[in-house]
């Protein structure tokens, strides 16, 4: 679902509305909002950042170099599928709190499926077995 990020904020204080605003216009412009259960998705630079509203299952996504994933609160990001998410040292996948927002929780790995990868620049994360966070902190 494509939109500008902006109406996530009408709660806000007019201050922090204001800020949020410009910070959203010039960076958000082509947010995709994403939550729930993901099957079969494929995040691109294009459609870039992945605005997470909700906690997100894993079936299966691949998330593509230049893509910046921006929560909205402590949302955890559970694997149970299989993940492939290549960042390169020059073009990373960013996995961060949306402006104005506290912060997220997790990205789990729970019966993640054999092969699956997350390296977000030239570091990797590669579960051997289920259970295994990476959290922010």
């Amino acid at each position: 679902m494509k939109a500008n990020c902006v109406g996530m904020f009408r709660h806000a204080t007019p201050v922090l509305t204001l800020i949020a605003t410009f910070v959203t216009q010039s960076l958000l412009a082509s947010t995709t909002f994403v939550g729930g259960t993901i099957v079969n998705q494929t995040w691109t630079s294009a459609g870039s950042p992945y605005c997470v509203t909700s906690d997100i299952v894993v079936a299966t996504l691949t998330i593509r170099p230049g893509v910046t994933v921006l929560f909205t609160g402590s949302y955890v990001f559970e694997l149970q599928g299989r993940l492939t998410a290549e960042g390169t040292q020059h073009t990373p996948i960013l996995f961060t709190k949306a402006p104005a927002f506290p912060g997220w929780n997790s990205v789990f790995f729970n019966q993640s499926a054999p092969g699956s990868i997350l390296s977000l620049n030239s570091r990797s994360l590669n579960p051997d077995n289920d259970g295994q966070a990476l959290q922010k902190i």
